[in-house]
């Protein structure tokens, strides 16, 4: 930004048409009453949770974890035994999906697993 501000002196003291405004975030996790034993079950919770429980299983759990995978990975592999799923689920990219987009992927591959 600095290279860019000298190069571009007018444009670092022009202003812009709205505010910027800068906000800070709380996490706060409430259990929703939903459990899934089966993959079939974690099927049918997954089309239930709201936007924020899949972004804290799928997104935030990579840094809350310090792992490079998710909750829905760990759990398939760790638990129910199923490391392909567990891969494939870990190579759906979030930053060039919507949440619901991820999501649907993850139905997809729960899908495919369940008619194996």
């Amino acid at each position: 930004m600095d290279a860019f501000c000298r190069e571009h002196p007018g444009e670092a003291t022009r202003p812009a048409f709205e505010p910027f405004h800068f906000c800070a975030s709380v996490e706060v996790t409430a259990p929703l009453g939903l459990q899934a034993w089966t993959l079939n079950e974690f099927r049918q919770c997954l089309e239930r949770v709201g936007h924020d429980s899949f972004h804290f299983h799928f997104v935030v759990s990579r840094l809350r974890l310090r792992l490079q995978s998710n909750d829905f990975s760990a759990w398939f592999t760790d638990v129910l035994g199923l490391a392909r799923l567990a891969a494939l689920t870990n190579q759906i990219d979030i930053c060039t999906s919507t949440i619901d987009d991820a999501r649907a992927q993850v139905l997809g591959l729960v899908d495919r697993e369940l008619s194996a």
